[in-house]
């Protein structure tokens, strides 16, 4: 499948559909489509960034120096995955009817 078959009668939502949830992580539409949390995608950053968390734990704790409270340590770096679903955006408005979708794709496809 290819983004040039858009437009053609073998194109469906389907594929629409397969296409934009199939992309690289770095991929330009999968940016655009999560600009905040795009880099998370990336199958290194979870444990490079857990890497060091680890490090600067145990830098932070090795030292402590008697007294110190537990607040003063270093934070985790927070994953989007760690969100709770009301800080998360929400898609809105009413789903169209797929005849009426088939139509207006239709109508975007160039005669020839």
């Amino acid at each position: 499948m290819r983004w040039r078959n858009v437009g053609t009668p073998d194109f469906t939502w389907g594929d629409c559909v397969a296409v934009v949830e199939h992309l690289d992580w770095d991929d330009p539409l999968a940016r655009a489509r999560n600009p905040n949390d795009w880099v998370w995608g990336d199958p290194l950053r979870d444990p490079v960034v857990s890497v060091i968390d680890v490090l600067a734990q145990m830098n932070a704790k090795t030292p402590r120096p008697k007294g110190m409270p537990a607040s003063r340590l270093p934070k985790r770096i927070e994953r989007p995955s760690a969100r709770s679903a009301s800080s998360k955006p929400q898609i809105h408005g009413e789903a169209k009817p797929m005849d009426e979708m088939d139509t207006w794709m239709q109508s975007r496809i160039a005669k020839t």
